[in-house]
């Protein structure tokens, strides 16, 4: 009659509408409600099925079942709370129904136990047996007869698995509701590794479910069941929790892995940057860490911005141990995920507050490669994560690594000064910011600046003129005045006369290059300066 939105709702144990106070037994969610219209007048004259319906949702009830002809009202409000609101035939019994759905979830569960700790039993052997991860998700499509697909904790699809009949058409993974979709179901609800949520999702492949696989106090990736033939049932409902767990299990022992690599890149390259060890034998390390010095590379930093954290870890880097924050190390998992998503052979490496990415180059001329990456990083990580991004140049050899990591680090904090955070920076696209970055302290950059640019805040200041930002567009649009004046959103004789202003409030001749020189180095050096 209404509310066919929320059929899929779980089914706990039925309960029945008395006809005196208290009106039923202590509930406490997922009950299937039988009740009579009669029955509720009974209760109170005033009740309609509509009030109940809403007092019932809030209480977490699955349906409500009624004897009697349900009017418009309560069909709309079963519509608005996804409420599944069923008519009974007339002469039905709500004792025997009582008992009839009591029967039926007893049953269903202990089926969809047993089938559940089949599923968990032969997960577990071959987990045992150390066959992985593979093999685990191909054993739950066999047993599920669904295509099971594992995504990393920032949706990136790492393996698939399709029925055994079926795997001649699997050669790429079905497309899967938007990630959003995802968060926005699980928003609120407990995360627990032995037990994780389940929720459905319809979308272009059909009904999903999907768990998200939680190892500790994080999700380290969420695991799908794809519809295929038929509806997804209970059976799979069970079967996809008990892969979570297991999953869960896998990813831990290839974390524990990973984490040792992370640590003995990490001390790599701290010996690598502090100069600590010798060329040979630093030479020695790196190869076998897979690090090709030898040949060209870019290095990528990724920084959380949390500026206070951030601090923090720079005010701490010289009295703590050398191995990475936990934060770090699970970035580090997740951009290795999206590299390795992208076909992109890069060594990630997890520092205290940062994570480097070293990617190999085929030239040293090929500069487009750190460029894509970064931005590429920023789009998938930046916008949900909060970090920013500094690009060195190619560089070649161990110090030309060590040039990479300062250039990275550099592009960084210039980045983040003149930009905030969320933002990617290169190196080679800083220019004049890199002299003025390392004057930012000086009192000379800050007397400089004033001299320059003085006269033209304090003519805006009193006059309520925007000289000094008409100059930075002047500059920003080469000088031309028709870009300029359009940037401006000016009549081009309005900008002209700007411009006169500008020249007998600053005492100069902007067709003069050492008094473009001159303004062009002071708005820049303000801008380090706030």
């Amino acid at each position: 009659m209404g509310g066919s939105s929320g059929l899929d709702r779980d089914v706990a144990r039925s309960a029945i509408l008395r006809t005196r106070a208290p009106a039923f037994d202590h509930l406490t969610g997922g009950e299937l409600v039988l009740a009579s219209l009669e029955v509720i007048r009974q209760l109170d004259e005033r009740l309609s099925l509509g009030v109940l319906l809403r007092r019932l949702s809030d209480r977490r009830v699955s349906a409500l079942a009624v004897l009697g002809t349900p009017d418009d009202d309560s069909r709309l409000a079963a519509e608005e709370l996804a409420l599944p609101l069923i008519r009974l035939p007339d002469g039905s019994s709500l004792y025997e129904l009582d008992q009839t759905v009591s029967r039926y979830v007893y049953e269903s569960r202990t089926r969809v136990y047993e089938q559940g700790l089949l599923v968990h039993q032969q997960l577990v052997e071959l987990s045992i047996s150390g066959r992985g991860i593979t093999s685990v998700l191909e054993r739950l499509a066999e047993m599920t007869g669904r295509t099971v697909v594992l995504q990393s904790s920032v949706f990136q699809v790492e393996r698939w698995a399709c029925p055994i009949g079926r795997r001649n058409q699997c050669d790429k993974p079905p497309e899967l509701p938007d990630s959003e979709i995802v968060v926005e179901k699980l928003r609120g609800v407990p995360l627990l590794g032995s037990n994780p949520p389940v929720v459905r999702i319809e979308g272009a492949a059909g009904s999903s479910m999907v768990a998200p696989v939680v190892a500790g106090d994080s999700v380290s990736g969420y695991l799908w069941l794809v519809g295929g033939d038929g509806d997804l049932t209970d059976e799979d409902r069970e079967a996809a929790v008990r892969g979570s767990v297991v999953c869960a299990l896998e990813l831990a022992k290839q974390y524990a892995i990973v984490e040792a690599e992370h640590r003995v890149r990490g001390d790599f390259f701290e010996d690598l940057l502090e100069g600590s060890l010798g060329e040979e034998a630093l030479l020695s390390r790196a190869r076998h860490l897979g690090f090709d010095v030898a040949n060209s590379h870019q290095l990528i930093l990724v920084e959380p911005d949390d500026s206070v954290a951030v601090q923090a870890a720079r005010q701490r880097a010289d009295m703590v141990a050398r191995h990475p924050r936990p934060g770090m190390v699970e970035l580090a998992r997740s951009l290795q995920s999206y590299l390795g998503g992208r076909g992109v052979d890069a060594t990630t490496v997890p520092r205290q507050r940062n994570v480097a990415v070293v990617c190999p180059l085929q030239s040293e001329s090929d500069t487009q490669l750190g460029r894509a990456l970064g931005r590429g990083i920023l789009d998938q990580l930046g916008r949900s994560a909060g970090v920013s991004v500094g690009i060195a140049r190619p560089h070649t050899g161990l110090e030309g690594l060590r040039v990479a990591y300062r250039e990275a680090e550099q592009a960084l904090a210039i980045g983040r000064h003149l930009h905030g955070g969320g933002h990617a920076t290169s190196f080679s696209e800083l220019g004049a910011y890199r002299l003025l970055f390392a004057l930012r302290d000086s009192p000379e950059l800050a007397e400089f600046c004033r001299e320059s640019l003085a006269p033209l805040i304090e003519y805006d200041s009193r006059n309520g003129t925007e000289l000094v930002k008409t100059l930075d567009a002047y500059f920003a649009n080469g000088t031309n005045l028709q870009a300029t004046a359009d940037a401006l959103f000016l009549h081009r004789n309005s900008l002209a006369y700007r411009l006169r202003r500008i020249e007998e409030v600053c005492g100069v001749d902007l067709d003069d290059i050492e008094d473009r020189f001159r303004l062009q180095l002071a708005l820049k050096g303000r801008r380090m300066l706030t």
